[in-house]
This record gives structure tokens, C-alpha cells and sequence, in this order.
């Protein structure tokens, strides 16, 4: 690849370690178009009657999936949402957290399940990290702005976690309506088959 990017004149973009999550376009930007399409090459069977999403059912539909997907505005959102090009630093500084020293703990304490480590950096999306996250304000309800960056990131958490519901509510309901159609095709006979409806 690199041999071909050379006698091409394409220049590579090399990203720093652990950052493929901010600046990679395909993660960015593609991948859930991808996904998207994916799924509604997933729906569209189920809803035609396909019990069973099988690998011929997905390399039947992978051309129209990569070419729905990989179009040139998708691309180019890619590397405009990671800050690429055009260059945009600030797209990535925005959801890069500050390393702050005086927010650790001043003596070393020993790892356990209570960390402040992983509320510090992160925002809360689980119930064990937003308990963290409380425990840490019983210890700094003294400090008002430690306290209400702990109050943005259990904000943040909490509408997280609501998106997150929302989604699984809006695909339970997809479901259901899916597999109610499903069943309106067939009718149960009086020997126990399914037989679709003529």
C-alpha cells in the first residue's frame, strides 16, 4: 500500500497512537453510514421473511451497502468531522480532555473497584462509574469547580444513557413491527405447519 501510495503521489496521513477514535474518517464519519445501511439491508430481508441473516444474504447485499455507503459527501464528512481537512484542531481539542494533575488524588492509594481514575477522564455511562462519581463529591464538596465539572460529567452521563434508551425503544418498536408482519404472512394450519398466506 505504501509502495502505491508513493508512485501515486498520495501522501499518508499518519495517525498518533490511541487517537484513531477522533481522528480516523472512517471511524468518524463512514462506519456508522456503513452501519446504517447494513441495517436496513438487515431489516429489508427480515420484513421479505428472512428468519435468518445468513453470510449469502449479507454478500448478496454488500455492493449496495458499500455503494450506498462510500459516496464522495460521506467520505469528505469523514475527514471534515475528524478536523482533517479542511484543517480544524479545534474539532479535536473540543472532545480531548485537559490532563490535570491537582484533580488525582495527592497520596497513591491502592487500585480497587472505587478508582477515581475512571470517572477523572471519562464520562460516566455505567452504574458502578456514576457511584464513583458520587463518592468523589462526598471528598471535594468543597471545591465548587471540581464539584460542577463532576455535575457536567454526570450530565453528560445521564444524557447518554437516555439517547442510548431512546435507540433501544425506537428498535424494540421496529422489531415488533417486523415480526408482527412476519406473522401475518403465515397462518397456523391444523396439522402445526406455517403456511404463508395466498
Amino acid at each position: 500500500m505504501v509502495k502505491f501510495c508513493e508512485e501515486n503521489g498520495i501522501l499518508l496521513f499518519f495517525l498518533p497512537p490511541h487517537t484513531s477514535h477522533l481522528l480516523q474518517p472512517l471511524d468518524v464519519g463512514v462506519f456508522n453510514v456503513y452501519k446504517h445501511y447494513h441495517s436496513e439491508a438487515i431489516e429489508s430481508a427480515t420484513l421479505t421473511g428472512c428468519s435468518k441473516f445468513t453470510k449469502q444474504d449479507f454478500l448478496a447485499a454488500i455492493n449496495s451497502i458499500r455503494a450506498k455507503t462510500f459516496t464522495l459527501s460521506t467520505i469528505q464528512l469523514g475527514f471534515r468531522l475528524s478536523g482533517i481537512w479542511p484543517m480544524s484542531p479545534e474539532i479535536v481539542c473540543e472532545k480531548s480532555v485537559e490532563y490535570d494533575p491537582a484533580r488525582l488524588p495527592s497520596a497513591p492509594s491502592t487500585p480497587s473497584s472505587h478508582s477515581t481514575n475512571s470517572t477523572s477522564f471519562s464520562t460516566p455511562k455505567t452504574i458502578e462509574k456514576i457511584r464513583n462519581v458520587e463518592e468523589r463529591f462526598s471528598r471535594i464538596s468543597h471545591d465548587i469547580e471540581a464539584s460542577q465539572n463532576l455535575m457536567q460529567k454526570l450530565s453528560k452521563g445521564a444524557q447518554a444513557c437516555l439517547y442510548e434508551l431512546e435507540e433501544l425503544r425506537r428498535e424494540k418498536e421496529m422489531t415488533q413491527a417486523a415480526t408482527a408482519a412476519r406473522h401475518a404472512r403465515y397462518v397456523f394450519d391444523r396439522g402445526g405447519l406455517y403456511r404463508r398466506h395466498t
